[in-house]
């Protein structure tokens, strides 16, 4: 999204200010006010239809419900996508710095264990290659994960502007070094798995432009492929995670097992093979809370004309 096609609110509530208030209010707000205030504006912000970012979040919540929800269901999925990201915000502003207090309320299934525990910089042996979604409270299970014993070079958004790079300044709290995206940084992560390091990076930020569109969810999308590429470089293999926050408010980190790439006949077809081999993963995890995927940037661009 460019600047040209935000709104004057958008731009506000993206920008270095914005997150600067919300973590401001977060700090000093107790729960039993904060939650309300941030569903409060989680409400006026959905309502918002002609904004690009609540387009591209109806856009993805009509895909991953199947088609099939009418304007108005589509309206209340979205208002509960904000809200339930309202409440995430929250929680890891209010409790950034002190993350102990989170951590009695955070489990790890058996292969995120293994996960966290094999990240560790092992020099003579292959790295890993750890792929995530924008499930639930991501940054704040990624903080709690760095402090678990997660070691990695995270791959962010590329190009951050002054918000995200405020946000990775934050992230970089649990010790994990954080780069944005690039050519530059994804040499650097090739040689970081070959001397047995760990590689973090999302696989649900779309990357337009690209020239392969691996099918997710049963249409092309315009998801990124670099964790295959290095994957696929490396001999990595690939361990896919994400966070679910259950009824009791505890967040479950689940991870699947770990994924070997798989050869093909030329480089675009390994890529997107094994992509969509992945994505078949990440979409039983988004089935599992649909509305606890944070992502309002357009997944499949044709949908923003097609849903109601």
């Amino acid at each position: 999204m460019t600047a040209s096609r935000r709104t004057g609110f958008e731009r506000v509530i993206n920008s270095r200010l914005g997150i600067g208030l919300a973590l401001s209010l977060a700090k000093t707000m107790p729960p039993s006010l904060g939650y309300p205030v941030a569903e409060f504006l989680a409400d006026r912000i959905s309502g918002r239809k002609s904004m690009p970012m609540v387009r591209g979040a109806r856009a993805n919540q009509w895909v991953v419900t199947g088609e099939a929800l009418s304007s108005a269901e589509l309206d209340y999925a979205v208002r509960a996508v904000y809200r339930n990201n309202a409440r995430y915000i929250y929680d890891f502003y209010h409790h950034l710095g002190n993350l102990q207090n989170m951590m009695a309320h955070i489990e790890y299934n058996a292969t995120a264990e293994e996960m966290i525990h094999r990240s560790r910089t092992r020099p003579g042996e292959t790295g890993l290659v750890i792929a995530g979604l924008h499930l639930s409270n991501f940054d704040l299970v990624l903080q709690a994960a760095g402090m678990h014993g997660l070691t990695a070079l995270v791959l962010s958004a590329p190009r951050p502007g002054g918000a995200y790079r405020l946000q990775n300044r934050l992230r970089r709290g649990s010790g994990l070094e954080i780069l944005p995206t690039s050519q530059a940084a994804l040499r650097r992560a090739i040689h970081h798995l070959r001397a047995g390091g760990s590689v973090l990076t999302g696989m649900d930020f779309p990357a337009p432009g690209g020239k392969l569109r691996p099918r997710f969810f049963g249409h092309p999308s315009t998801l990124p492929l670099h964790y295959v590429y290095l994957a696929v470089n490396t001999g990595a293999p690939v361990y896919i995670f994400a966070a679910i926050q259950e009824q009791d408010g505890r967040y479950h980190v689940h991870a699947h097992e770990p994924m070997l790439m798989e050869p093909a006949q030329d480089a675009d077809t390994v890529l997107l093979t094994n992509a969509e081999r992945a994505l078949q993963v990440a979409e039983s995890y988004i089935r599992m809370a649909p509305q606890q995927w944070s992502m309002f940037h357009p997944v499949w661009p044709e949908a923003l004309e097609l849903a109601p």
